[in-house]
């Protein structure tokens, strides 16, 4: 599956995420404005469940896409490392090599995840200020 592919699922899920938590809070003042109507409650008891869903499928689609991007940048720097000359393996410590490497995979790790959710953030928030 292309890059755009798997990108876009995510995205809708962003987006609607914001949706549903915009109308819980839009529906939750309209209910307190109202009065005690009980079909107030319903509606935001039915966008909380609809927030609480979408944020867990989220949340897994978020983490699968990562856990396959990591994936993909280990198997790319690793053939690259299998590729490299003898010559220099015999001049480049083993110990030196495999702390590089799995400094570089742990940076990859830890910073793809915040780095991606904010960019997702940051295209809803430009999507949404030119429509």
């Amino acid at each position: 599956m292309g890059g755009a592919a798997r990108v876009v699922p995510v995205l809708g899920l962003v987006l609607g995420l914001a949706t549903c938590r915009a109308l819980a809070d839009w529906s939750l003042g309209e209910w307190i404005r109202k009065g005690s109507e009980a079909s107030g409650a319903v509606l935001y008891g039915a966008l909380i469940g609809a927030t609480v869903v979408l944020g867990l499928a989220q949340g897994v689609a978020i983490v699968d896409r990562i856990i396959g991007a990591s994936t993909s940048i280990h198997a790319s720097v690793l053939s690259r490392v299998l590729r490299a000359p003898k010559s220099w393996f015999d001049a480049t410590p083993q110990g030196l090599v495999l702390a590089i490497f799995s400094k570089d995979q742990d940076a990859i790790d830890d910073l793809l995840p915040a780095t991606m959710l904010a960019l997702l953030k940051c295209c809803i928030i430009v999507a949404t200020a030119l429509a």
